[in-house]
């Protein structure tokens, strides 16, 4: 191969990507209406293999903005290919050469341009990568900020009963199916709200709830459900829940407190083992 032929090889490459101008593209042309079909396999090539270079790399999902960005780099890209592509197939069809000077780009130049392309393509992969991996700790940091903010939201109400200008308290005792437990009941008359807190008490069932229920003095045979509620973990020794409404509030009409282990959701009336119970005392 002559030096001569040679510089046309390297216009091929440059002719493929589009980044060939000016004097150089007249002068490159002009070669192609002689009808030289060994530049013209060179270009078909060369395209091929550009076209190629996407499907080696893993596909990934971009943002929106480095999405757009992309797509219009990419339409550029294609749209001088073809643009290249129509000059060619019009080149091949005509007979006249138009004059033109010789200025001849650097192969090594072409060659720069598609390592700088993979290069790109893996550095976006890795940053893709990047992002991927933050997002998923921000939405995991995000978990635990909603679970910390419902938690704080639960403490504050209980706080306010706490804090009610007039509150009554019963404590419970554990019975015969789970001695080692206890706890109390702390309720604001007024309001009609009350805080319930355990301890030791195990964990419940999937299928199961514990029951609290209010024994008044008038009807002890017809316990009144004052809600459900669930200990899920057996590291934490004590738990607090809110009650709200209660519906017997007068001291003096309630004979005492229980809390059952009953189907989950709750029954009408009692029908599991006993856990704790407290009565009250008269004032």
């Amino acid at each position: 191969m002559t030096a001569h032929e040679e510089k046309y090889l390297e216009c091929a490459a440059a002719y493929a990507l589009g980044a060939l101008d000016g004097d150089e593209l007249w002068e490159f042309e002009a070669h192609l209406r002689s009808g030289c079909t060994v530049c013209s396999a060179e270009i078909a090539s060369f395209g091929e293999t550009i076209s190629l270079l996407p499907a080696a790399l893993p596909p990934k999902t971009a943002p929106a903005d480095v999405r757009a960005a992309l797509l219009s780099a990419i339409h550029a890209s294609a749209e001088a290919r073809r643009q290249a592509g129509a000059r060619t197939s019009r080149l091949l069809e005509e007979t006249s050469a138009q004059p033109a000077r010789r200025s001849w780009l650097n192969y090594g130049l072409v060659f720069a341009v598609i390592v700088m392309i993979i290069v790109f393509s893996l550095s976006y992969n890795s940053l893709l990568n990047t992002l991927s991996e933050k997002s998923t700790l921000i939405g995991s940091q995000q978990t635990q900020i909603t679970a910390l903010k419902d938690e704080l939201q639960r403490k504050t109400e209980i706080l306010k009963v706490l804090e009610s200008r007039k509150i009554e308290i019963v404590t419970m005792d554990g019975l015969t199916v789970n001695p080692v437990g206890y706890g109390k009941i702390i309720w604001d008359p007024e309001k009609k709200v009350a805080v319930l807190q355990v301890a030791q008490l195990p964990p419940v069932p999937k299928n199961k709830d514990y029951q609290l229920w209010v024994i008044t003095k008038s009807e002890p045979t017809k316990p009144v459900s004052a809600g459900v509620f669930a200990v899920e973990n057996e590291a934490e020794k004590e738990n607090y829940f809110k009650v709200q409404p209660l519906e017997v509030v007068d001291r003096n009409e309630i004979g005492a407190f229980a809390i059952t282990l009953e189907p989950k959701g709750g029954v009408p009336a009692p029908t599991g083992d006993m856990y704790l119970l407290g009565k009250t005392s008269p004032k």
